[in-house]
């Protein structure tokens, strides 16, 4: 998740406001938020566990994603991640980020960066799609992507 979270980092600028009030948002849900490259990065949280995403669009035209599950601890301001699967197992390891809601926004603080999400609804694609699994290397431009499949950890 560091390399994730230090790519996503990297291509991420975001600013946010305080919160005017109203009902507080909740973490479960899908929250999404577009990078600087197109790319689309997804957190969803449901009780005690989450799933992550980072989806872009392959030189060739093609879909390809690094996906991770776990479980999650949470309290009132810190939610500690453990990762369970992932189609990357080196860049998977257990972290804590601290969260808060902005403007409805998701705010999740990284040791290394800040992330600022969107709630998103969970749609599908018209027409399906053929995506493959691996890992994202966001050092190098453009981005490479290596296959891999979903391992348990």
């Amino acid at each position: 998740m560091a390399k994730f979270i230090l790519g996503l980092g990297l291509l991420v600028a975001a600013c946010g406001s305080s919160d005017g009030g109203g009902d507080a948002p909740k973490l479960d849900g899908l929250w999404q938020l577009q990078t600087a490259n197109g790319c689309v990065a997804t957190f969803g949280f449901s009780g005690n566990k989450w799933s992550d995403s980072v989806l872009c669009e392959l030189q060739s035209g093609g879909l390809a994603q690094e996906i991770e599950t776990g479980a999650i601890n949470k309290t009132a301001d810190t939610i500690d991640f453990m990762p369970q699967t992932s189609s990357c197992p080196p860049h998977a390891h257990a972290s804590s980020a601290g969260y808060s809601f902005t403007s409805g926004q998701l705010v999740l603080r990284f040791s290394n960066a800040t992330l600022i999400f969107k709630s998103a609804s969970a749609s599908g694609t018209s027409n399906g799609a053929a995506i493959a699994n691996g890992c994202w290397d966001f050092s190098q431009s453009p981005a490479l992507f290596t296959p891999g499949s979903v391992e348990q950890l």
